[in-house]
Order: structure tokens, then C-alpha cells, then sequence
């Protein structure tokens, strides 16, 4: 039992390896996936101000027709003055004449607002896009970094399971078949310990002296009464 044990601490350098990878394997097109959906925000909040920036000139558009009806009025005003021969008349169309042209400033005022605002905006694109060449550099760089670390990944992944069938294959099925379920059970984590200063060194809780001699002798598989992981004793 002894040598079957030696084998499994061998498979689990093996298994850890080839955990490992699986994990980075799953980890690095994540990682891209994270970068994209940034990038693809940033490529939103362009659009979404674009957007803004149409809605601001329809509405400039809006107050520039109303400014051309309110000069419009204001002159056909000036023309009535002409025909008017009362003078409580004439001050009631001077009156709307300057009521029009108060209105006529508030468009205007209204509208350089505007203008103003489209420039914010305008500066806003110019450096969301500035900031997507950045970042499309970046996602670039790093798509053919993953790519090329995922070839390398599968190959490693590849040789590290063929070693692990040449080892597994030479440990008795029932031994194998209680390793491989102990390490199903514990994703990540090791399903064969050391037994060391008489504690378990993966649960780290005290072994009972009798449970580290039956270790010792190395007759059958024992395992940690706290975590089930299986013990033995390091050379």
C-alpha cells in the first residue's frame, strides 16, 4: 500500500497542474469578456451622447423657426405703425413690438444655450472616443495575448493529462476509485495529506495517536476522521 500511496501523491502534483489550468482556462476569456463588455459601455455612453447631441439640434432647429416667426411678427408690428392713426393704438402696437422682441431675446438666449451645449457635448464625444481608441488598443493586445496562452494552456493541459493516465493506470482501480471521488468532493483542494505533528494537514485538526500509527504502518488507505481526506506520512 505504501507504493500505491506514493503513487497518489504523485497523481495529485498531476491533478493540481492540470486543476489549475482548467481554472485559468476559464479565468482568461472571462477576463476578455469583462474587457469587452467595458469597451462596448464605452461605445454606449458615445451613442447615448450622440443621441443627445441630435436632440439638441432639432431643438435648435425648433427655436431658430420660432426667433424667424417672432422677427417676422416683430416687422409686420413695425408696418402696422405706419397705418395707425390713433394713438392709443400706436402705443398698443409698440407695446406688442417690445413684448415680441423681449420674447425674440429669450429665443435667442435659448438658442446660444443650446449651441453651448451641443459644444459640451461635442467635447464629450471627441473624448469618449479618444478613450475607445485606448481601450480597443488594450482589448486588442490582450485578445492575442489570451489567445496565444490558451494554445499554450491546452498543450500543457493535453501533455499533463496523458502523464496522469500513464500514472493513474498503474494504481489499483480501488485505491484510484476512493482518490478520484475524495477529490471530486473537494474542487480545487487535495484529496490526499500528510499526517504531521500528529495533526491532519488539511483540516490541521488532531489525529488520534492510534490513527497515526495505523498511518504509519501503511498497511490500508486511512483517512482523516474531520475532512475524509487520505493521510500518509511524508518521507
Amino acid at each position: 500500500m505504501q507504493e500505491q500511496i506514493r503513487k497518489l501523491v504523485k497523481l495529485q502534483s498531476y491533478d493540481s497542474k492540470i486543476i489549475e489550468i482548467e481554472d485559468e482556462r476559464i479565468r482568461l476569456p472571462r477576463e476578455v469578456d469583462a474587457e469587452k463588455l467595458i469597451y462596448e459601455d464605452v461605445q454606449s455612453q458615445i451613442s447615448g451622447l450622440e443621441e443627445e447631441k441630435k436632440g439638441l439640434q432639432v431643438k435648435g432647429k425648433d427655436k431658430e423657426i420660432e426667433l424667424e416667426s417672432k422677427e417676422a411678427q416683430i416687422k409686420k408690428l413695425q408696418s402696422q405703425l405706419y397705418q395707425v392713426k390713433k394713438n392709443d393704438e400706436y402705443r398698443a402696437l409698440e407695446n406688442e413690438i417690445s413684448s415680441t422682441r423681449a420674447d425674440s431675446s429669450l429665443v435667442e438666449e435659448e438658442i446660444l444655450d443650446i449651441l453651448d451645449e451641443i459644444d459640451k457635448v461635442d467635447a464629450a464625444v471627441e473624448e469618449k472616443k479618444n478613450d475607445l481608441r485606448v481601450k480597443k488598443e488594450l482589448l486588442d493586445k490582450r485578445m492575442i495575448e489570451v489567445s496565444n496562452k490558451m494554445v499554450e494552456l491546452d498543450k500543457e493541459y493535453e501533455s499533463l493529462k496523458n502523464e496522469r493516465g500513464r500514472i493513474a493506470s498503474t494504481i489499483e482501480k480501488p485505491v484510484l476509485s476512493r482518490y478520484e471521488k475524495i477529490l471530486q468532493n473537494k474542487r480545487g483542494q487535495r484529496a490526499i495529506v500528510a499526517a504531521k505533528d500528529s495533526a491532519c494537514q488539511g483540516c490541521f485538526m488532531n489525529l488520534r495517536p492510534q490513527l497515526i500509527h495505523e498511518v504509519k504502518l501503511g498497511k490500508n488507505l486511512i483517512v482523516c476522521e474531520n475532512c475524509s481526506r487520505i493521510l500518509y506520512i511524508e518521507e
